[in-house]
């Protein structure tokens, strides 16, 4: 097991951009946590991810490879989402 201490260090295992990994991490289950406010994550779990992914890489997807309306979405804040609950109920 070999642990990967910070975004930077995540981003070079994985050879992506940080809003990539980030990306991959809220919509696509990368395995990744933040622990006292450092990203932490390990290169056997991302691998064994990986390894999943490719087995069934359209799991999850649409046709546009978007995460698909059943996967769970990042909560509404403020306002706007009770006001957005309000138009649509009317």
């Amino acid at each position: 097991m070999s642990q990967l201490l910070g975004m930077k260090a995540i981003c070079g295992y994985i050879r992506r951009s940080e809003s990539t990994a980030l990306e991959l991490i809220r919509n696509y289950g990368m395995p990744a946590w933040k622990a006292k406010g450092i990203w932490e994550s390990d290169t056997e779990a991302i691998d064994e991810w990986r390894r999943d992914r490719l087995k069934s890489p359209h799991e999850n997807t649409d046709k546009n490879g978007k995460p698909s309306a059943d996967r769970p979405r990042k909560k509404e804040r403020g306002q706007g989402a009770a006001r957005k609950t309000a138009i649509t109920n009317e």
